[in-house]
């Protein structure tokens, strides 16, 4: 697992998948089974693309399938990355290979989308931690992508604040400081109420359901020891406020805020009884929605990222104050 991973090996050596290229058809499907060994030698390269014919390596509009290894815990951003992607995962069992009806048409996200997704999960879940370095060679290796195609997404990442250069080491994951997490969280308490708000006013029937069911599937996550689960739903949760909220430029921005928010969630969520404080606060930001009660909703949202900011805050002080004991 990434978290088990040593100081002189890749966070992402462990990715288990590869591309296998079949022949018939013209429309990019995909598919999944549970083959792959626990040492992940025989199923390594997670996005090698099938080499064509003609040479290109590229994802082409040919049926594509790729093999999952299960033993390996990278793996589940993949598994993420294909949800984002509008392609529909079906139940499956240990052996049995996730097959799509004849009627589903599925569609491969984009390379650059895919290795975007992967390496925004890591991080944002805690795998490369704050001030880990980012090796070029080795995401190149691990991945199988061109390095022009990583340094596009790694620009898209300290876009949005989650990775930064710095010299001579060339690029690390972001460090929150505690000012930068107040300044983050002041910024938070003045417009998320708004998104909330504006949400009351003008979701559709569509836009409350999806409400709804994000809000049940972060319950039912809430009753898991699965942090990552936890973390995906939550996510789920606020996406879901934002796309009802019809404010595009909101939207986007309380987006961007949302991925230096992810950095802090890891030692928000870790202190005692947060994460039974936080399912309180959802739902009571849930039902003053679903009451229409516009002014209950914005100060239950209100109420819920003060806390957050508060217990946020404390536990940065405390890992600062372990930090400042270990080096005097």
């Amino acid at each position: 697992m990434l978290a088990e991973t040593g100081v002189g090996a890749s966070p992402l050596s462990s990715i288990g998948q590869q591309y296998n290229h079949q022949s018939n058809g013209s429309q990019p499907a995909v598919r999944m089974s549970a083959a792959g060994d626990s040492s992940g030698g025989a199923s390594r390269n997670c996005l090698r693309s099938a080499r064509h014919p003609a040479g290109s390596n590229a994802l082409n509009n040919s049926h594509k399938s790729f093999t999952l290894c299960r033993h390996h815990k990278l793996c589940e951003f993949e598994l993420q990355t294909v949800c984002q992607t509008n392609m529909r995962i079906l139940p499956t069992t240990e052996n049995t290979p996730l097959k799509a009806p004849k009627s589903v048409v599925r569609v491969v996200a984009p390379l650059r989308q895919q290795v975007y997704g992967i390496l925004h999960e890591a991080i944002a879940q805690g795998h490369f931690k704050p001030g880990q370095r980012l090796v070029e060679r080795e995401l190149c290796e691990t991945l199988q992508i061109s390095r022009p195609l990583l340094r596009e997404v790694l620009r898209n990442l300290e876009a949005e604040g989650l990775i930064r250069p710095v010299e001579p080491r060339g690029l690390e994951v972001a460090r929150i400081t505690i000012e930068d997490a107040h300044n983050i969280y002041e910024i938070r308490l003045a417009l998320e109420g708004t998104a909330v708000a504006g949400f009351v006013r003008s979701a559709s029937d569509a836009q409350r359901q999806a409400l709804h069911v994000a809000f049940a599937n972060f319950e039912e996550a809430c009753k898991t020891e699965d942090s990552k689960l936890v973390h995906t739903s939550k996510n789920r949760f606020y996406e879901a406020i934002l796309a009802g909220c019809n404010n595009p430029l909101l939207s986007d921005f309380l987006t961007s805020l949302h991925s230096r928010i992810q950095l802090l969630r890891g030692a928000s969520l870790s202190e005692p009884n947060r994460l039974p404080n936080t399912l309180k606060e959802l739902r009571a930001i849930h039902d003053a929605i679903c009451a229409n009660d516009e002014a209950l909703a914005k100060r239950a949202c209100n109420i819920h990222i003060r806390n957050a900011a508060r217990v946020t805050k404390e536990a940065l002080e405390r890992q600062q104050q372990v930090v400042e004991e270990i080096e005097s």
